[in-house]
């Protein structure tokens, strides 16, 4: 063994850190997803490892799995054969056909527990806070109108530089720039927020 090997295994290199407790494995949200499987799909695994040789084996039959679990809200026909199509990267596509919105999808805790805390935020320069999920989609909400008024829609694509802090600013509402998906970025002036 060399100096370097000695190093790595010294120090405790590769050893386990950290174990969960019964209660953390009986309360995660895996092992909901595991028992969900049991029960709606059939599907019985004796772990973790048994799990992902199963996700990685039927790639498949674990992302539509995963549309069923989490009920993602979006148009897919439940065909296991459109889940995805070629054999290796980059030629692969997941879903395709499916369509969805993302925000809706985030932000869907906003109808049913509004209250609920989204984001907790802090910045070395001004204020710390939290955005409820209600005031999340507001703000969402008035960023889309924004867009609209601009003339972004369906297939273009939006780019934007976020402070990790909520601010209301004209360069944050809406963004300064979008591009459409096929001509080159063009600048756009924001209306004041």
């Amino acid at each position: 063994m060399n100096a370097s090997e000695d190093d790595l295994t010294g120090r405790g290199y590769g050893a386990v850190l950290w174990e969960p407790d019964d209660k953390t494995v009986r309360d995660a949200r895996i092992t909901r997803f595991m028992t969900w499987l049991a029960d709606a799909r059939g599907l019985r695994f004796g772990g973790y490892q048994e799990l992902w040789q199963w996700s990685v084996t039927n790639p498949a039959l674990f992302w539509a799995a995963i549309w069923d679990y989490f009920e993602v809200l979006g148009e897919w026909d439940h065909d296991i054969a459109s889940v995805l199509t070629g054999d290796t990267m980059p030629d692969v596509h997941w879903f395709p056909g499916a369509t969805l919105n993302y925000a809706r999808n985030a932000l869907r805790t906003a109808w049913i527990d509004p209250d609920r805390t989204a984001i907790i935020f802090d910045s070395e320069r001004s204020r710390a806070g939290a955005l409820t999920y209600a005031q999340l989609a507001a703000e969402v909400a008035r960023v889309a109108r924004g867009l609209r008024a601009l003339g972004v829609g369906k297939g273009d694509r939006v780019a934007a530089l976020l402070p990790n802090v909520p601010r209301r600013s004209s360069a944050c509402s809406p963004p300064r720039a979008w591009a459409p998906s096929g001509p080159p970025a063009r600048p756009i002036s924001a209306p004041a927020a």
